[in-house]
């Protein structure tokens, strides 16, 4: 936008001092410059805040790195992605508080049981403020989304937390226990399934 604002500032400046030749022609001038420039000012808001997020494939089975989590969950347990070794893991983090993952929870629960008992294992990641009664909060929208798979809660001081963390964010860990897929932003499961089966079909 830099490069914008300067080429508006040569056209003011011209438009003062060497235009009273022609005030009709300049004026023409004047006006198609500007509506130019709002035109690629649309554009570019359009294509900031209209265009869906992009889903990448599968990250290249040579370039995936260990994918390390663990943390308890709010039925008391623990969940651990090391745990399943040999199956697909896809961790999805959310909030319930956040539009977008609200709106995808309906697909994840339908992925969730579409893939039972065929090596998919799913775990959402509360980015949640741990603060008041968050177990209770958790309990009520995993009870009016009918979410099945586990719900965990990272402790106080996780990353999570941060105030530029984006939600909702999906990973896949392939059986090897690697990260193999991140969607960042509501996902779509007519893509998102192909890459599952693709991972499931791997050894």
């Amino acid at each position: 936008m830099a490069g914008n604002g300067d080429g508006f500032g040569v056209f003011v400046a011209w438009f003062h001092n060497g235009g009273m030749a022609n005030r009709r022609s300049n004026w023409m001038l004047g006006a198609a410059f500007v509506l130019a420039l709002f035109g690629v000012t649309a554009a570019i808001l359009a294509v900031r805040f209209l265009t869906p997020p992009q889903v990448d494939t599968l990250i290249a089975s040579t370039d995936r790195q260990a994918a390390a989590l663990s943390m308890p969950t709010l039925d008391g347990g623990t969940f651990s992605s090391a745990a399943h070794k040999g199956q697909v893991v896809l961790v999805n983090y959310f909030a319930t508080w956040c539009p977008p993952c609200v709106a995808e929870m309906p697909d994840l629960v339908k992925i969730g049981g579409d893939y039972q008992g065929k090596g998919l294992v799913m775990a959402g990641v509360s980015v949640d403020v741990p603060e008041g009664d968050r177990e209770k909060l958790l309990r009520g929208f995993a009870a009016d989304h009918e979410i099945t798979y586990p719900i965990l809660l990272p402790g106080p001081d996780s990353p999570v937390y941060r105030a530029d963390m984006t939600i909702p964010q999906t990973f896949l860990i392939d059986k090897q226990g690697r990260t193999a897929y991140h969607l960042t932003g509501q996902l779509d499961p007519k893509e998102l399934r192909p890459l599952i089966d693709r991972l499931l079909a791997e050894p």
